[in-house]
Protein backbone atom coordinates (compact mmCIF):
# COMPACT_ATOMS: atom_id res chain seq x y z
CA UNK A 1 0.00 0.00 0.00
CA UNK A 2 1.40 3.69 -0.45
CA UNK A 3 1.82 4.31 2.90
CA UNK A 4 3.83 7.46 3.74
CA UNK A 5 6.68 7.85 5.73
CA UNK A 6 7.01 10.42 8.11
CA UNK A 7 10.57 12.40 8.72
CA UNK A 8 10.69 16.05 8.98
CA UNK A 9 14.11 18.52 7.11
CA UNK A 10 14.14 21.94 6.47
CA UNK A 11 11.31 22.97 8.63
CA UNK A 12 8.81 20.87 6.63
CA UNK A 13 7.22 17.65 7.53
CA UNK A 14 7.70 15.58 4.42
CA UNK A 15 5.98 11.98 3.36
CA UNK A 16 7.33 9.35 1.34
CA UNK A 17 5.85 7.05 -0.62
CA UNK A 18 6.70 3.67 -0.38
CA UNK A 19 4.93 1.17 -2.24
CA UNK A 20 1.70 1.58 -4.72
CA UNK A 21 -1.06 -0.15 -5.68
CA UNK A 22 -3.40 0.28 -8.60
CA UNK A 23 -6.87 1.45 -7.27
CA UNK A 24 -8.95 4.97 -7.24
CA UNK A 25 -9.13 5.99 -3.99
CA UNK A 26 -8.10 7.03 -0.63
CA UNK A 27 -7.87 5.41 2.72
CA UNK A 28 -6.09 5.02 6.01
CA UNK A 29 -4.08 2.41 7.87
CA UNK A 30 -2.77 3.08 11.47
CA UNK A 31 -4.58 6.33 11.43
CA UNK A 32 -1.79 7.25 8.14
CA UNK A 33 -3.43 8.86 5.18
CA UNK A 34 -3.40 5.82 2.69
CA UNK A 35 -3.32 7.47 -1.09
CA UNK A 36 -4.08 4.29 -4.00
CA UNK A 37 -3.45 4.86 -7.33
CA UNK A 38 -6.19 4.05 -10.13
CA UNK A 39 -5.63 2.11 -13.41
CA UNK A 40 -7.57 3.45 -16.96
CA UNK A 41 -8.12 2.76 -20.12
CA UNK A 42 -5.44 4.10 -22.08
CA UNK A 43 -5.75 6.68 -25.27
CA UNK A 44 -5.21 5.32 -28.66
CA UNK A 45 -3.41 7.88 -30.91
CA UNK A 46 -6.36 9.43 -32.91
CA UNK A 47 -8.13 10.08 -29.28
CA UNK A 48 -4.75 11.58 -28.01
CA UNK A 49 -3.99 13.51 -30.72
CA UNK A 50 -8.34 14.69 -30.96
CA UNK A 51 -7.39 15.97 -27.31
CA UNK A 52 -4.63 17.32 -27.51
CA UNK A 53 -6.06 19.89 -30.58
CA UNK A 54 -9.10 20.44 -28.24
CA UNK A 55 -6.73 21.58 -25.10
CA UNK A 56 -4.69 23.90 -27.71
CA UNK A 57 -8.31 25.28 -29.05
CA UNK A 58 -11.66 24.59 -26.89
CA UNK A 59 -13.57 26.55 -29.09
CA UNK A 60 -13.18 23.92 -32.44
CA UNK A 61 -16.69 22.35 -33.12
CA UNK A 62 -16.61 18.83 -34.38
CA UNK A 63 -16.80 20.10 -37.84
CA UNK A 64 -13.46 22.15 -37.32
CA UNK A 65 -11.77 19.39 -35.82
CA UNK A 66 -12.54 17.22 -39.05
CA UNK A 67 -11.03 20.05 -41.25
CA UNK A 68 -7.59 20.52 -38.99
CA UNK A 69 -7.32 16.98 -38.45
CA UNK A 70 -8.19 16.04 -42.10
CA UNK A 71 -10.52 13.08 -41.32
CA UNK A 72 -14.67 12.67 -42.01
CA UNK A 73 -16.83 14.37 -39.40
CA UNK A 74 -18.36 10.94 -38.62
CA UNK A 75 -14.76 9.77 -37.24
CA UNK A 76 -14.34 13.04 -35.07
CA UNK A 77 -17.97 12.15 -33.85
CA UNK A 78 -17.12 8.48 -33.43
CA UNK A 79 -13.71 9.37 -30.87
CA UNK A 80 -15.61 11.65 -29.23
CA UNK A 81 -18.29 9.71 -28.34
CA UNK A 82 -15.67 7.18 -27.04
CA UNK A 83 -14.02 9.40 -25.07
CA UNK A 84 -17.15 11.20 -23.85
CA UNK A 85 -18.55 8.21 -22.28
CA UNK A 86 -14.99 6.41 -21.18
CA UNK A 87 -12.89 8.99 -19.79
CA UNK A 88 -15.87 11.62 -19.67
CA UNK A 89 -14.22 14.67 -21.59
CA UNK A 90 -16.37 17.33 -22.45
CA UNK A 91 -15.75 21.24 -23.17
CA UNK A 92 -16.78 23.42 -20.66
CA UNK A 93 -16.95 27.21 -19.57
CA UNK A 94 -15.09 29.46 -16.73
CA UNK A 95 -17.75 32.23 -16.13
CA UNK A 96 -16.86 35.65 -15.86
CA UNK A 97 -18.97 36.14 -12.50
CA UNK A 98 -18.18 39.68 -12.16
CA UNK A 99 -20.25 40.19 -15.11
CA UNK A 100 -23.28 38.38 -13.58
CA UNK A 101 -23.69 41.11 -10.83
CA UNK A 102 -21.28 38.31 -8.32
CA UNK A 103 -17.99 38.13 -6.29
CA UNK A 104 -16.51 35.20 -6.54
CA UNK A 105 -14.64 34.59 -3.74
CA UNK A 106 -12.14 31.84 -2.45
CA UNK A 107 -10.26 31.57 0.51
CA UNK A 108 -7.84 29.39 2.66
CA UNK A 109 -8.91 28.16 6.52
CA UNK A 110 -6.53 26.18 8.76
CA UNK A 111 -6.45 24.71 11.90
CA UNK A 112 -4.94 22.11 14.11
CA UNK A 113 -6.41 18.51 12.84
CA UNK A 114 -8.46 18.04 16.21
CA UNK A 115 -9.95 21.65 15.66
CA UNK A 116 -13.75 21.99 16.48
CA UNK A 117 -13.32 25.47 15.80
CA UNK A 118 -12.80 24.36 12.01
CA UNK A 119 -15.94 21.82 11.90
CA UNK A 120 -17.97 25.31 13.09
CA UNK A 121 -16.34 26.75 10.20
CA UNK A 122 -17.40 23.89 7.76
CA UNK A 123 -20.62 23.76 9.32
CA UNK A 124 -21.34 27.76 8.61
CA UNK A 125 -19.60 27.25 5.25
CA UNK A 126 -22.28 23.88 4.16
CA UNK A 127 -25.36 26.26 5.40
CA UNK A 128 -25.15 29.68 3.67
CA UNK A 129 -26.57 29.72 0.01
CA UNK A 130 -23.22 31.21 -1.39
CA UNK A 131 -20.93 28.10 -1.01
CA UNK A 132 -20.58 26.22 -4.08
CA UNK A 133 -16.90 24.41 -3.46
CA UNK A 134 -15.46 22.86 0.06
CA UNK A 135 -12.93 21.09 0.13
CA UNK A 136 -10.56 19.65 2.76
CA UNK A 137 -6.94 18.39 3.09
CA UNK A 138 -5.67 14.67 3.61
CA UNK A 139 -2.26 16.23 4.11
CA UNK A 140 -0.98 19.29 4.51
CA UNK A 141 2.79 20.58 4.13
CA UNK A 142 1.72 22.72 7.96
CA UNK A 143 0.35 20.08 9.26
CA UNK A 144 -2.85 21.70 10.07
CA UNK A 145 -5.81 20.71 8.65
CA UNK A 146 -7.03 22.82 5.34
CA UNK A 147 -10.34 23.67 3.82
CA UNK A 148 -10.49 25.35 1.09
CA UNK A 149 -13.45 27.08 -0.05
CA UNK A 150 -15.38 29.29 -2.87
CA UNK A 151 -18.60 31.07 -3.02
CA UNK A 152 -20.25 32.97 -4.93
CA UNK A 153 -22.02 36.13 -3.58
CA UNK A 154 -24.08 38.91 -5.00
CA UNK A 155 -22.54 42.55 -5.14
CA UNK A 156 -23.87 44.97 -2.58
CA UNK A 157 -24.68 44.18 1.18
CA UNK A 158 -24.79 40.28 0.95
CA UNK A 159 -20.82 40.40 0.09
CA UNK A 160 -20.38 42.65 3.30
CA UNK A 161 -22.45 40.38 5.25
CA UNK A 162 -20.51 37.16 3.76
CA UNK A 163 -17.08 39.05 4.33
CA UNK A 164 -17.85 40.06 7.73
CA UNK A 165 -19.15 35.92 8.78
CA UNK A 166 -15.52 34.93 7.49
CA UNK A 167 -13.97 38.09 9.19
CA UNK A 168 -15.93 36.58 12.76
CA UNK A 169 -14.03 33.32 12.22
CA UNK A 170 -10.81 34.80 12.80
CA UNK A 171 -11.58 36.33 16.16
CA UNK A 172 -12.04 35.00 19.63
CA UNK A 173 -13.80 32.15 20.36
CA UNK A 174 -12.58 30.64 17.02
CA UNK A 175 -9.37 32.08 15.94
CA UNK A 176 -8.73 30.07 12.86
CA UNK A 177 -6.27 31.44 10.38
CA UNK A 178 -8.91 32.44 7.58
CA UNK A 179 -7.04 34.15 4.45
CA UNK A 180 -9.72 34.71 1.22
CA UNK A 181 -9.83 37.30 -1.66
CA UNK A 182 -12.13 38.20 -4.58
CA UNK A 183 -11.03 36.43 -7.70
CA UNK A 184 -9.47 38.91 -9.97
CA UNK A 185 -8.69 36.82 -13.13
CA UNK A 186 -8.11 32.72 -13.55
CA UNK A 187 -7.28 30.22 -15.77
CA UNK A 188 -7.51 26.33 -16.42
CA UNK A 189 -5.17 24.41 -18.88
CA UNK A 190 -4.62 21.04 -19.77
CA UNK A 191 -1.26 20.38 -21.29
CA UNK A 192 -0.42 16.74 -22.93
CA UNK A 193 2.83 17.21 -23.95
CA UNK A 194 4.43 14.61 -21.65
CA UNK A 195 1.70 12.12 -21.90
CA UNK A 196 1.53 9.17 -24.39
CA UNK A 197 -2.20 7.89 -23.96
CA UNK A 198 -0.78 5.23 -21.29
CA UNK A 199 1.74 7.10 -19.02
CA UNK A 200 3.10 10.25 -17.92
CA UNK A 201 6.60 11.11 -18.23
CA UNK A 202 7.23 14.38 -15.98
CA UNK A 203 10.61 16.07 -14.98
CA UNK A 204 12.47 14.37 -11.71
CA UNK A 205 12.61 16.74 -8.68
CA UNK A 206 15.99 18.37 -10.06
CA UNK A 207 14.91 19.42 -13.28
CA UNK A 208 11.43 20.51 -11.84
CA UNK A 209 13.17 23.12 -9.27
CA UNK A 210 15.33 24.12 -12.10
CA UNK A 211 13.35 24.66 -14.51
CA UNK A 212 11.10 26.79 -11.56
CA UNK A 213 14.44 28.97 -11.46
CA UNK A 214 14.57 29.60 -15.05
CA UNK A 215 11.37 30.93 -15.87
CA UNK A 216 11.62 33.30 -12.80
CA UNK A 217 14.84 34.70 -14.63
CA UNK A 218 12.31 35.73 -17.41
CA UNK A 219 9.06 36.79 -15.54
CA UNK A 220 9.36 40.15 -16.57
CA UNK A 221 8.79 39.29 -20.42
CA UNK A 222 6.21 35.83 -20.13
CA UNK A 223 3.21 36.14 -21.54
CA UNK A 224 0.09 35.87 -19.96
CA UNK A 225 -2.25 33.41 -22.13
CA UNK A 226 -5.54 32.26 -22.16
CA UNK A 227 -6.62 34.28 -18.82
CA UNK A 228 -10.27 35.24 -17.90
CA UNK A 229 -10.69 38.40 -16.20
CA UNK A 230 -13.57 38.88 -13.86
CA UNK A 231 -15.51 42.24 -14.53
CA UNK A 232 -17.84 44.12 -12.47
CA UNK A 233 -21.10 44.54 -14.35
CA UNK A 234 -24.95 43.43 -14.03
CA UNK A 235 -26.60 41.10 -16.07
CA UNK A 236 -30.06 39.97 -16.47
CA UNK A 237 -31.67 36.34 -15.22
CA UNK A 238 -31.55 35.66 -18.63
CA UNK A 239 -27.68 35.67 -19.49
CA UNK A 240 -27.14 34.49 -16.02
CA UNK A 241 -29.28 31.39 -16.95
CA UNK A 242 -27.40 30.75 -20.14
CA UNK A 243 -24.29 31.30 -18.55
CA UNK A 244 -25.02 28.99 -16.21
CA UNK A 245 -25.73 26.13 -18.95
CA UNK A 246 -22.57 26.91 -20.74
CA UNK A 247 -21.00 26.19 -17.66
CA UNK A 248 -21.75 22.50 -18.36
CA UNK A 249 -21.23 22.66 -22.28
CA UNK A 250 -19.86 25.27 -24.03
CA UNK A 251 -20.78 23.81 -27.30
CA UNK A 252 -24.50 23.34 -26.51
CA UNK A 253 -26.71 23.91 -29.17
CA UNK A 254 -29.51 26.45 -29.71
CA UNK A 255 -32.17 23.70 -29.53
CA UNK A 256 -31.15 21.89 -26.24
CA UNK A 257 -30.05 25.14 -24.67
CA UNK A 258 -33.60 26.07 -25.29
CA UNK A 259 -34.93 23.01 -23.44
CA UNK A 260 -32.51 23.32 -20.61
CA UNK A 261 -34.07 26.55 -19.82
CA UNK A 262 -37.52 25.66 -19.50
CA UNK A 263 -36.55 22.65 -17.23
CA UNK A 264 -34.33 24.09 -15.19
CA UNK A 265 -34.90 27.86 -14.83
CA UNK A 266 -38.55 28.07 -16.13
CA UNK A 267 -37.39 30.23 -18.91
CA UNK A 268 -38.99 30.17 -22.70
CA UNK A 269 -36.99 31.75 -25.15
CA UNK A 270 -37.25 31.31 -29.12
CA UNK A 271 -34.93 29.47 -30.67
CA UNK A 272 -34.06 32.01 -32.76
CA UNK A 273 -33.68 34.09 -29.80
CA UNK A 274 -31.46 31.86 -28.33
CA UNK A 275 -29.31 31.47 -31.58
CA UNK A 276 -28.38 35.45 -31.71
CA UNK A 277 -28.16 35.71 -28.14
CA UNK A 278 -25.34 32.72 -27.85
CA UNK A 279 -22.49 34.15 -29.66
CA UNK A 280 -22.74 37.33 -27.68
CA UNK A 281 -22.71 35.39 -24.19
CA UNK A 282 -19.51 33.04 -25.54
CA UNK A 283 -17.60 35.86 -26.35
CA UNK A 284 -18.46 38.34 -23.10
CA UNK A 285 -18.96 35.97 -20.27
CA UNK A 286 -17.07 32.65 -20.39
CA UNK A 287 -14.26 31.02 -21.48
CA UNK A 288 -13.84 27.46 -22.74
CA UNK A 289 -11.52 24.73 -20.89
CA UNK A 290 -11.26 21.35 -21.65
CA UNK A 291 -12.46 18.87 -18.64
CA UNK A 292 -11.46 14.70 -19.23
CA UNK A 293 -11.26 12.14 -16.69
CA UNK A 294 -9.81 9.13 -16.20
CA UNK A 295 -6.15 9.64 -17.75
CA UNK A 296 -3.99 8.86 -14.65
CA UNK A 297 -4.21 12.36 -12.93
CA UNK A 298 -5.09 10.56 -9.73
CA UNK A 299 -3.32 13.20 -7.12
CA UNK A 300 -5.08 16.77 -6.55
CA UNK A 301 -3.17 18.94 -5.10
CA UNK A 302 -3.53 22.72 -3.87
CA UNK A 303 -0.82 25.34 -3.29
CA UNK A 304 -1.89 28.76 -1.76
CA UNK A 305 0.09 31.93 -1.73
CA UNK A 306 -0.02 34.31 -0.15
CA UNK A 307 1.69 37.24 -1.29
CA UNK A 308 4.37 39.36 0.31
CA UNK A 309 5.81 41.38 -1.96
CA UNK A 310 4.35 42.92 -5.49
CA UNK A 311 2.06 40.15 -7.06
CA UNK A 312 2.59 41.39 -10.49
CA UNK A 313 5.62 39.03 -11.18
CA UNK A 314 4.47 36.65 -9.17
CA UNK A 315 1.38 36.47 -11.32
CA UNK A 316 3.76 35.79 -14.59
CA UNK A 317 5.67 33.12 -12.62
CA UNK A 318 2.53 31.48 -11.83
CA UNK A 319 1.00 31.44 -14.82
CA UNK A 320 4.13 30.10 -16.59
CA UNK A 321 4.25 27.46 -14.30
CA UNK A 322 0.81 25.94 -15.94
CA UNK A 323 2.29 25.03 -18.74
CA UNK A 324 4.90 22.83 -16.81
CA UNK A 325 1.76 20.64 -15.80
CA UNK A 326 -0.93 18.28 -16.92
CA UNK A 327 -3.76 19.72 -15.49
CA UNK A 328 -3.82 23.12 -13.88
CA UNK A 329 -6.40 25.62 -12.22
CA UNK A 330 -5.34 29.28 -11.27
CA UNK A 331 -7.35 31.36 -9.35
CA UNK A 332 -5.84 35.26 -8.34
CA UNK A 333 -6.94 38.00 -6.39
CA UNK A 334 -5.01 40.64 -5.14
CA UNK A 335 -3.01 39.48 -2.30
CA UNK A 336 -3.31 35.66 -2.93
CA UNK A 337 -4.02 32.70 -5.02
CA UNK A 338 -4.61 28.76 -5.34
CA UNK A 339 -3.09 26.94 -7.65
CA UNK A 340 -4.83 23.46 -8.05
CA UNK A 341 -2.82 20.75 -10.03
CA UNK A 342 -3.79 17.03 -11.01
CA UNK A 343 -1.10 14.93 -10.86
CA UNK A 344 -0.19 11.16 -11.43
CA UNK A 345 0.45 9.48 -7.71
CA UNK A 346 4.17 8.93 -8.03
CA UNK A 347 5.12 12.63 -7.79
CA UNK A 348 6.22 14.19 -5.03
CA UNK A 349 4.08 16.84 -4.14
CA UNK A 350 6.21 18.01 -1.15
CA UNK A 351 9.31 18.61 -3.12
CA UNK A 352 7.18 21.24 -5.40
CA UNK A 353 6.26 22.19 -2.22
CA UNK A 354 9.72 22.99 -1.22
CA UNK A 355 10.83 24.13 -4.87
CA UNK A 356 7.94 26.53 -4.83
CA UNK A 357 8.94 27.70 -1.59
CA UNK A 358 12.84 28.18 -2.75
CA UNK A 359 11.67 30.59 -5.96
CA UNK A 360 9.26 32.29 -3.78
CA UNK A 361 11.46 33.05 -0.98
CA UNK A 362 10.51 36.94 0.28
CA UNK A 363 7.84 37.30 -1.95
CA UNK A 364 4.95 34.89 -1.13
CA UNK A 365 4.18 32.70 1.89
CA UNK A 366 3.60 28.97 0.60
CA UNK A 367 1.23 26.01 1.77
CA UNK A 368 0.47 22.96 0.05
CA UNK A 369 -2.18 20.27 0.81
CA UNK A 370 -3.55 17.41 -0.91
CA UNK A 371 -7.37 16.79 -1.23
CA UNK A 372 -10.28 14.52 -0.94
CA UNK A 373 -13.28 14.35 -2.42
CA UNK A 374 -15.35 17.90 -2.28
CA UNK A 375 -17.34 17.97 1.06
CA UNK A 376 -19.45 20.52 -0.94
CA UNK A 377 -19.91 21.21 -4.79
CA UNK A 378 -22.70 23.47 -6.52
CA UNK A 379 -22.42 25.45 -10.10
CA UNK A 380 -24.27 28.18 -10.73
CA UNK A 381 -27.53 26.84 -11.61
CA UNK A 382 -28.03 26.30 -8.03
CA UNK A 383 -27.41 30.30 -6.66
CA UNK A 384 -29.85 31.31 -9.67
CA UNK A 385 -32.63 31.57 -6.92
CA UNK A 386 -30.51 33.81 -4.95
CA UNK A 387 -29.20 35.65 -7.87
CA UNK A 388 -32.99 36.51 -8.94
CA UNK A 389 -34.26 37.39 -5.17
CA UNK A 390 -31.09 39.93 -4.87
CA UNK A 391 -31.64 41.50 -8.37
CA UNK A 392 -35.70 41.76 -7.97
CA UNK A 393 -34.78 44.05 -4.13
CA UNK A 394 -31.92 45.99 -6.67
CA UNK A 395 -34.65 46.52 -9.31
CA UNK A 396 -37.04 47.33 -7.09
CA UNK A 397 -34.91 50.15 -4.76
CA UNK A 398 -33.74 51.37 -7.99
CA UNK A 399 -37.62 52.47 -9.25
CA UNK A 400 -38.19 53.88 -5.85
Amino acid sequence: MAIYERYSSSNLTKYRILTNLAQNKYTHLNNWPTVILNEFTPLTQKELTLVSRVALNPTLRQIDLARTLDVTRSAVNQIWKRLAREHHLKVKSLVNYGKLGINWIFGWAEDSTISPELDKFVNWLTLTPYATQIEESIISSSMNRVIYFEALVPFGEKTYQFKQQLDRFRKRPYDIQVDYDHVDHTRDALNLGRFDGSKWNLEDEFRLSTIMGATKSFVEILPIERTLRIGHEYAAPTEFAIAAILQRDYHVSSRKLQKALIEKFALDIADRTLRRKLPQIRSSFVMPYVSIDQIGLTQTILFHFKFIDDSTNMTRFLHAQTNMFPKTRILFGRGMAVLRLRLPSNVNWLAMTESFMHNLKGTSDVTACIIDAPLLQKELEHVYPYFVKHSDKISRREMM
